[in-house]
C-alpha cells in the first residue's frame, strides 16, 4: 500500500504539466465579450492621474465601476496553476496603454504601462489609507467539487485574503487567462474583451406648479415661447458632468418615447406656443448622457389668452432661404415704411421683426393698413466664422489664379469678403485675418448678405457689374382693412467667406461646439520643451495645399515662420491665450511638410495642452480634402547630447544659438560663406549652463549654405546653416 501511494506521488512530482493538462477539462471563458455597466457615480479616488485622459469629460480622472470578471474550468485533480493579463485603455483612444501581470509585483495601489507607453509605474489608488491597504490586482481561485472558478478581484496587501470586485475604468479593454506548467509556461486558455460602459441614465427634474403663459399679439403673430431652462429644476449624470449633458423640451403628446430632436437632428430648447396651445399642456423635459442614456421628468403649463389676442387677425410670410433651399432663422429685417395719409388708428409698425426657425418672418395686414409704401431689409453681424475656414481661403486662391472657375453668382458675392465688387488677394488677407483671431468681424461687409430669389443676374460670372436687389419693396394700395396680400417675397441668404457651402444657417455664437476628436490622422507634432527652448512644430508627414490650426494655453515668447510661411500666418490672442496658423500654399499646389520642413519654431512660457477648443484645426491635401488634425507631443527633433546647435536650420532671416556649456569661459562664433570669408564674428563670456545667442538676418546676405564654427574655453564644435 505504501509502494502504491509513492508512485503515485513520484508520477505527480515528475510530470506536472503533464497532470495538468489531463486534469483541465473544458476551459471557458462564460463571455467573448464581457459587458460591464457602470451605475455607480465616479470616485476621484480612483483612476486618477495626470497619464489618464477621458475624452467625454476632457477629464484626467477616468470614469470607473466594479466589474465581475471569471472563468470557469473543471480540474479533476485541483492541480490548477493559472495566470492572467489584462490591458486596459487609459488613453481615451484605442491603445491598451496599462498592463497588468497576475505575475508581476506592482507597488500597492499601482500599475503599470505597457513599455511602448513608457513602462512607468502609475497610481490608481489615491484613497487616503495607509499603503498596504491600498488595492491590487490579484486571482482568486475557488473550488467547488472539481469546478473551479478564476476571478479577476482587488485586495490588500493588509487582508490578502479578502477579495473584492476590481474597480475598472470605462474603455475596451482585454483579459488574456492562462495555464502554467511547472516551469512557468503558459498555455494561453482563452481571451475576453471586457466592454465597461456607463448604463445609468441621467437624473433630470422637472420645476411643477405655478407655471402659465400668456398669449400676446405682435406685428409677426400671436404666440408666446418659452424656454427649457423655464421648466429644469436640475439634472445630474453618475458620470457625464452636468455641463456637457444634452438637454430637449417637446410636448408629451408629441413625444415618441426617445429623445427628442428637431427636423435637423438637434436638441429642441424652446418651444413656441399658439392659440392651437389654449389651456393645459403637459411637457417633458428630457437629459441624455455622452453614453447615450436617456430619462425625463414632466410638468404642466398653462397656456392663457386673456388679451383675446386670438381673435385677432394673422398676416403673411416673408422668407429667407440658402442656395440649398434651408430656411435662415434668427435674422433681423427692419422695415422702413411711409404712412397712409390720416391713417386708421391701429397698431403701430414695428422698426423690425426677426425669422423664425423656418427662416420665415409673419406680417399682419392689420398693421399694413397704415402704410402706403414699405420696405424689408434682412441684416446679420453675427458670427462671421459660421462656415469660414482655411479650405475657402484655397478655393477663392484657385479662383484668383484661374485654375478654376466660379460661375455661381452667389459664391462670388461670398468671396468678395471686402464689399469691393472684385475678388483679389485682399479678401483672402481679410479672411484669413478673422480666422486667426485678428478681426472679430469684417471691417467692410457684415456677415450675410441677402439678395432676392427673382434677381436675374445680366452676367452670372461677374455679379457686381450692376447693382442687385437686397431689400423688398411694395407700394401695392391698402384695398383692405384687415388683408392687403404683398405676395410673398423670398430671399437667397449668402453666407460671407463660406466658398464650400458648409455654413449652418441655425449656428448662433453661443452654440459653437466646445471639442473636437484630437486622435484624427493628421498628428501636428512639437517636441517636450522646457522653458525658454525654440522648438519646431511640424506635421509627422503630410502632402498639403493648406491648413489651419490653433493652441490652447499658450504664450510664446518668440515665432519663427518656416518655410513657406511668414509672420501673417500666426496670430496669438493675449486674451484667448491661443495661437492660430491659418496657411494656403501660394500658388494652390499642394507640398510636402515633415519634420525636414517645419512650420514654425517656437519658444513658449507655456507649453500647450491641447487644441483649441470650438476652433476647426484641420488640412488640405490636394482638390482641398480635408483631414482633421489632432495634437502630440513628441521627442526633440535635435540630440540633447550635443552641445551646440541652431534653429531654425534651415532659417529664412534670423537664426538662434543655443547650447550649454560645462564652465564659465570664453566663447568664440564664427559664420563664413562659402568661400570661406568670416561674415560674422561674436566674442564674449559664458556661464556656466544653458544659453542661447542670435546670429541676425542681416550679416546673411543670400541664399545658400553657410559654415559656422564655436570654441569654448575646452570644446571646439562646427555645422552648417543653410538661408532658403
Amino acid at each position: 500500500m505504501k509502494k502504491t501511494s509513492t508512485l503515485v506521488f513520484t508520477i505527480l512530482f515528475l510530470f506536472p504539466a503533464l497532470l495538468s493538462a489531463q486534469c483541465f477539462v473544458g476551459p471557458t471563458c462564460l463571455q467573448d465579450t464581457v459587458p460591464v455597466g457602470v451605475t455607480s457615480n465616479n470616485d476621484s479616488s480612483f483612476w486618477n492621474d495626470l497619464r489618464f485622459w477621458y475624452p467625454g469629460n476632457e477629464s484626467r480622472d477616468l470614469p470607473e465601476g466594479p466589474a465581475d470578471i471569471r472563468l470557469r474550468l473543471i480540474d479533476t485533480c485541483a492541480a490548477a496553476n493559472l495566470a492572467f493579463v489584462l490591458r486596459l485603455n487609459v488613453k481615451g483612444d484605442s491603445t491598451l496603454a496599462v498592463h497588468i501581470d497576475s505575475d508581476s509585483t506592482y507597488s500597492n495601489g499601482f500599475v503599470r504601462f505597457a513599455p511602448a507607453f513608457g513602462g512607468e509605474e502609475v497610481r490608481f489608488d489615491n484613497r487616503p489609507v495607509p499603503d498596504n491597504q491600498r488595492y491590487r490586482f490579484k486571482l482568486q481561485q475557488a473550488y467547488t467539487q472539481d469546478t473551479l472558478e478564476a476571478r479577476l478581484r482587488f485586495n490588500t496587501a493588509q487582508n490578502p485574503n479578502q477579495y473584492v470586485l476590481p474597480q475598472l475604468p470605462l474603455g475596451t479593454h482585454k483579459l488574456y487567462w492562462f495555464s502554467k506548467d511547472s516551469a512557468g509556461v503558459r498555455d494561453t486558455l482563452c481571451v475576453q474583451t471586457i466592454v465597461v460602459k456607463d448604463t445609468k441614465a441621467p437624473v433630470v427634474a422637472c420645476k411643477i406648479g405655478g407655471l402659465s403663459v400668456n398669449l400676446t399679439w405682435n406685428i409677426s403673430g400671436t404666440f408666446a415661447t418659452m424656454y427649457l431652462q423655464d421648466f429644469l429644476q436640475y439634472t445630474e449624470d453618475n458620470v457625464t458632468n452636468s455641463d456637457l449633458l444634452q438637454l430637449s423640451l417637446v410636448r408629451s403628446v408629441e413625444s415618441l418615447g426617445s429623445f427628442p430632436l428637431d427636423n435637423s437632428g438637434l436638441p429642441i430648447n424652446f418651444i413656441t406656443f399658439d392659440c392651437d396651445d389654449k389651456g393645459l399642456l403637459l411637457l417633458q423635459v428630457w437629459s441624455k448622457d455622452q453614453a447615450g442614456n436617456t430619462d425625463f421628468c414632466e410638468t404642466y403649463l398653462w397656456v392663457d389668452d386673456s388679451d383675446e389676442a386670438c381673435a385677432l387677425p394673422q398676416g403673411g410670410d416673408i422668407c429667407i432661404e440658402t442656395i440649398s433651399g434651408i430656411g435662415v432663422p434668427y435674422k433681423r429685417v427692419n422695415i422702413t415704411t411711409t404712412l397712409l395719409p390720416n391713417p386708421p388708428l391701429v397698431t403701430p409698425f414695428p422698426d423690425f421683426l426677426e425669422t423664425a426657425e423656418d427662416g420665415c418672418v409673419n406680417l399682419s395686414f392689420n398693421a399694413l393698413t397704415t402704410v402706403q409704401e414699405v420696405t424689408l431689409t434682412p441684416v446679420d453681424s453675427s458670427y462671421y466664422l459660421n462656415g469660414v475656414s482655411t479650405a475657402d481661403l484655397l478655393l477663392i486662391s484657385r479662383y484668383i489664379l484661374g485654375i478654376d472657375t466660379i460661375n455661381n453668382p452667389y459664391s462670388l458675392i461670398a468671396a468678395d469678403a471686402n464689399k469691393s465688387g472684385t475678388i483679389t488677394t485682399a479678401d483672402i488677407i481679410d479672411l484669413r485675418r478673422l480666422i486667426l483671431g485678428v478681426y472679430s468681424r469684417l471691417p467692410l461687409n457684415s456677415s450675410w448678405r441677402f439678395v432676392m430669389k427673382n434677381h436675374v443676374f445680366p452676367n452670372p460670372g461677374n455679379p457686381f457689374i450692376q447693382a442687385f436687389p437686397e431689400s423688398y419693396y411694395s407700394n401695392k394700395p391698402i384695398q383692405d382693412l384687415y388683408f392687403a396680400p404683398v405676395g410673398t417675397p423670398e430671399m437667397i441668404a449668402i453666407k460671407i467667406g463660406d466658398m464650400n457651402g458648409n455654413a449652418n444657417p441655425y449656428l448662433l455664437q453661443h452654440d459653437i461646439p466646445e471639442d473636437r476628436n484630437l486622435y484624427d490622422t493628421l498628428t501636428l507634432m512639437m517636441p517636450r520643451a522646457q522653458s525658454g527652448e525654440l522648438v519646431p512644430v511640424y506635421f509627422e508627414k503630410a502632402r498639403l495645399e493648406g491648413f489651419q490650426w490653433s493652441l490652447q494655453n499658450v504664450e510664446p515668447e518668440q515665432i519663427v515662420p518656416g518655410p513657406g510661411l511668414a509672420g501673417e500666418n500666426f496670430a496669438w490672442s493675449a486674451e484667448q491665450r491661443t495661437l492660430r496658423c491659418s496657411w494656403i500654399s501660394a500658388d494652390a499646389s499642394a507640398q510636402d511638410f515633415d519634420t525636414s520642413r517645419p512650420i514654425c519654431w517656437l519658444k513658449l512660457k507655456q507649453a500647450p495642452v491641447q487644441l483649441e477648443n470650438g476652433f476647426d484645426s484641420e488640412a488640405y491635401e490636394a482638390g482641398a480634402a480635408q483631414r482633421v488634425i489632432g495634437f502630440k507631443k513628441s521627442e526633440l527633433m535635435y540630440n540633447k547630447n550635443e552641445k551646440i546647435y541652431i534653429l531654425p536650420n534651415p532659417t529664412r532671416q534670423n537664426a538662434w544659438i543655443q547650447g550649454d556649456v560645462a564652465q564659465a569661459g570664453n566663447w568664440v562664433f564664427q559664420v563664413t560663406d562659402a568661400s570661406g570669408k568670416v561674415i560674422w564674428n561674436e566674442e564674449t563670456q559664458l556661464e556656466k549652463g544653458a544659453f542661447q545667442r542670435e546670429i541676425p538676418g542681416s550679416v546673411l546676405s543670400g541664399t545658400g549654405v553657410y559654415f559656422w564654427t564655436a570654441h569654448t574655453s575646452h570644446q571646439s564644435f562646427n555645422g552648417k546653416l543653410v538661408k532658403f
